[in-house]
């Protein structure tokens, strides 16, 4: 008979513990673990609500590129805060209003905005300007950007103007960042090890 061996018996909960962190390790962003990247990416420390805050671009390099300013157009004043007239999107990139998304796969998650109901947004998300042109008119009348324009907003721009240059919109776009990233992954590892999310503040 064998004598002087050590004998360790880990106990039930432990060896869950471990079947539970293997499955999460399986497919780490496709569950909880997508869910809390995407809540720090959202808000807290170089999140896009901090973006909105600083009315900047937080750089993948480091350092911000900050939004040019809406100017005021014809009878439509200058928002106080750029891309920030009623909220609306700002709520959507952050996830607390209509039109946000979340996609989530087992090695990558992606959030953005509806564009059906902002249609702007993926020309904000562009570095540098996009022209909007007017469509060419019908046989010896004037676009309907002709009008719509000045009857909307009291701005009468040329339809050469129109159908040549077109109206510029400027890109502010925001991005991910090495905070962003910073926090992302130790929400990923808390998820892994613990199976714990962020807290609603995402801090």
């Amino acid at each position: 008979m064998s004598k002087g061996l050590l004998n360790i018996k880990l106990p039930r909960s432990q060896v869950r513990r471990f079947d539970e962190i293997r499955s999460r390790l399986e497919r780490p962003l496709a569950g909880g673990g997508g869910a809390s990247v995407a809540a720090v990416m959202r808000k807290g420390r170089g999140s896009v609500d901090a973006q909105f805050k600083a009315e900047a671009e937080f750089m993948f390099g480091g350092g911000r590129a900050p939004w040019k300013k809406t100017k005021r157009f014809g009878t439509r004043p200058a928002p106080r805060k750029t891309l920030q007239r009623t909220g609306a999107l700002r709520r959507a990139w952050t996830g607390t209003g209509a039109g946000s998304l979340t996609f989530k796969r087992p090695l990558s998650v992606r959030i953005g905005v509806d564009k059906a109901r902002f249609p702007q947004a993926p020309m904000f998300q562009r570095h540098g300007s996009t022209f909007i042109r007017a469509d060419k008119m019908g046989k010896g009348g004037r676009s309907k950007m002709h009008w719509f324009l000045g009857l909307t907003y009291g701005v009468w721009i040329p339809d050469s103007t129109l159908l040549g240059t077109g109206v510029e919109i400027q890109g502010r776009p925001v991005s991910i960042n090495p905070q962003m990233m910073h926090r992302a992954s130790s929400a990923l590892e808390a998820w892994i090890i613990r199976g714990k999310r962020p807290t609603a503040r995402a801090a």
